[in-house]
C-alpha cells in the first residue's frame, strides 16, 4: 500500500478484487464519506448485511461511526455488518500504515477504530464474495 502513496493527493476509491456489488452507488458512498471528514473520518467501508458474519471482517456501528472491527472473529459476532469489499479513503490513511507488511483488515482497521477515523456506509443492494 506504500508503493503508491506519492501517487495518491485525493480521497480515492478502495475496491477488493472479489467482491461483486452491482448496485453500489460510489457517488452515494463518495458523499456520505465527504460527509463525515468533519467528524475526522479517513476511511469509509461499505458494510452489507448477512446471516453469518464470523467468514468476514465484523463491524459494529455507533451511528455512522465504526466503534469495533474484527476480521473473521472466532468469538459470536458482535453484529451482522460486515465489510463488502468497497471503501474510500482519505490520503491521510498512509500516515497509519506500517512500513513492515501488514493487513488493511486485521491491523489497519482496528487501528482506525482506536483512532475514531473509521466509517461505515450501509449498503442493501446484491452483494457477493466470490472465492478466487
Amino acid at each position: 500500500m506504500l508503493l503508491c502513496r506519492q501517487k495518491i493527493n485525493k480521497p480515492f476509491i478502495l475496491a477488493y478484487s472479489d467482491v461483486y456489488c452491482p448496485d453500489l452507488n460510489l457517488l452515494d458512498l463518495t458523499k456520505f464519506h465527504k460527509e463525515n471528514q468533519t467528524n475526522g473520518a479517513i476511511c469509509t467501508l461499505s458494510l452489507v448485511n448477512v446471516k453469518t458474519p464470523n467468514v468476514f471482517g465484523v463491524a459494529k456501528l455507533t451511528g455512522s461511526k465504526i466503534v469495533s472491527f474484527a476480521e473473521k472473529p472466532r468469538a459470536e459476532a458482535q453484529s451482522n455488518l460486515v465489510n463488502a469489499g468497497i471503501a474510500v479513503c482519505e490520503p491521510t490513511i498512509f500516515d497509519y500504515v506500517s512500513k513492515t507488511p501488514s493487513s488493511f483488515e486485521k491491523e489497519l482497521l482496528p487501528m482506525l477504530v482506536e483512532k475514531e477515523k473509521l466509517y461505515g456506509y450501509i449498503y442493501s443492494g446484491k452483494w457477493m464474495d466470490v472465492e478466487l
